[in-house]
């Protein structure tokens, strides 16, 4: 009861009446400095501002609750925190094993790596997943599926060249003066072929009418025919004929590279091709890269 008698409030008062007049002084000069400070913000050169920029916060600070509200509902790995409103992408790689497979494959990584929301799915033609393989996808720090499944034997591609048992002949391409030179290959059935001659801009009418990179010769074949030699006394341009007229004769050739209908060699240079040639057949309704792809 005492607290509340007149006499003690006024020995109260009287007390500490310069404390509250100071902190009066205090409260009316922090006001004035507030109040002088938003005038400032008045003026058209600063009232757009301030707003503006808390705008753009408030507006960051509501897509960060929304992120955080879908990472924690789809569980989304932590790798992918900040791709989460963005559209996966899935790059589908088929792979091999091979010398230089592992290089590829880091190279391909650390591309993949600068791609947001990316998901790498590698399948390996292989009957089951390699060891090297999945090491390495296990610390690629990108999302991933790893699958395997081996093509079929008549699915893969055969090789040109290794399998010939005389003389094989195939396309070049960008060579003579011409797109494409090519053997002019007849089928007689399903099962045999073979070359009846060649579409070339020079000297079509040369026995065997190939560019040195245009054909390929089988080694225990070659050493059965002793007088077969690259001769210093060929014409200009007749150096492979002349060695394969020692060889073999026309219809012994072996046709390859999709009976010659497809372009695996080019003569390439660091010069435009010149198509002289090809532009005197396309004018006579002959052009050589007709059907064929080069």
């Amino acid at each position: 009861m005492g607290i509340l008698n007149p006499c003690y409030l006024k020995r109260r008062a009287r007390k500490w009446w310069p404390y509250i007049v100071v902190l009066v002084f205090l409260i009316i000069g922090y006001y004035k400095g507030l109040f002088s400070q938003l005038s400032s913000y008045s003026s058209d050169s600063y009232e757009e501002e301030p707003r503006a920029i808390l705008k753009e916060v408030f507006s960051l600070k509501r897509q960060v609750k929304l992120m955080r509200s879908v990472i924690k509902r789809y569980s989304i790995p932590e790798t992918e925190y900040s791709d989460v409103l963005l559209p996966t992408i899935y790059v589908i790689s088929p792979t091999y094993a091979r010398p230089h497979q592992k290089a590829e494959l880091t190279r391909l990584k650390n591309v993949f790596l600068h791609i947001p929301a990316l998901h790498w799915i590698l399948v390996e033609d292989a009957s089951h997943k390699s060891q090297l393989v999945s090491d390495f996808l296990k610390l690629s720090d990108i999302t991933f599926t790893h699958l395997h499944h081996s093509t079929p034997d008549d699915w893969k591609l055969k090789d040109k060249m290794r399998e010939t048992q005389t003389v094989s002949v195939w396309p070049v391409g960008l060579v003579g003066g011409v797109m494409v030179e090519r053997p002019q290959v007849s089928i007689d059935d399903q099962t045999k072929s073979h070359v009846t001659g060649w579409l070339t801009g020079w000297k079509p009418n040369r026995p065997f009418a190939t560019d040195m990179a245009g054909f390929a010769v089988n080694l225990s074949f070659l050493l059965k025919k002793s007088k077969a030699e690259f001769s210093l006394t060929s014409k200009i341009g007749y150096l492979e004929s002349d060695f394969l007229e020692k060889l073999i004769t026309m219809d012994q050739l072996e046709p390859k590279a999709k009976l010659c209908t497809k372009v695996y060699v080019w003569h390439t240079r660091t010069e435009k091709p010149n198509m002289k040639d090809e532009e005197r057949l396309r004018n006579a309704g002959k052009p050589t890269d007709e059907g064929i792809e080069v």
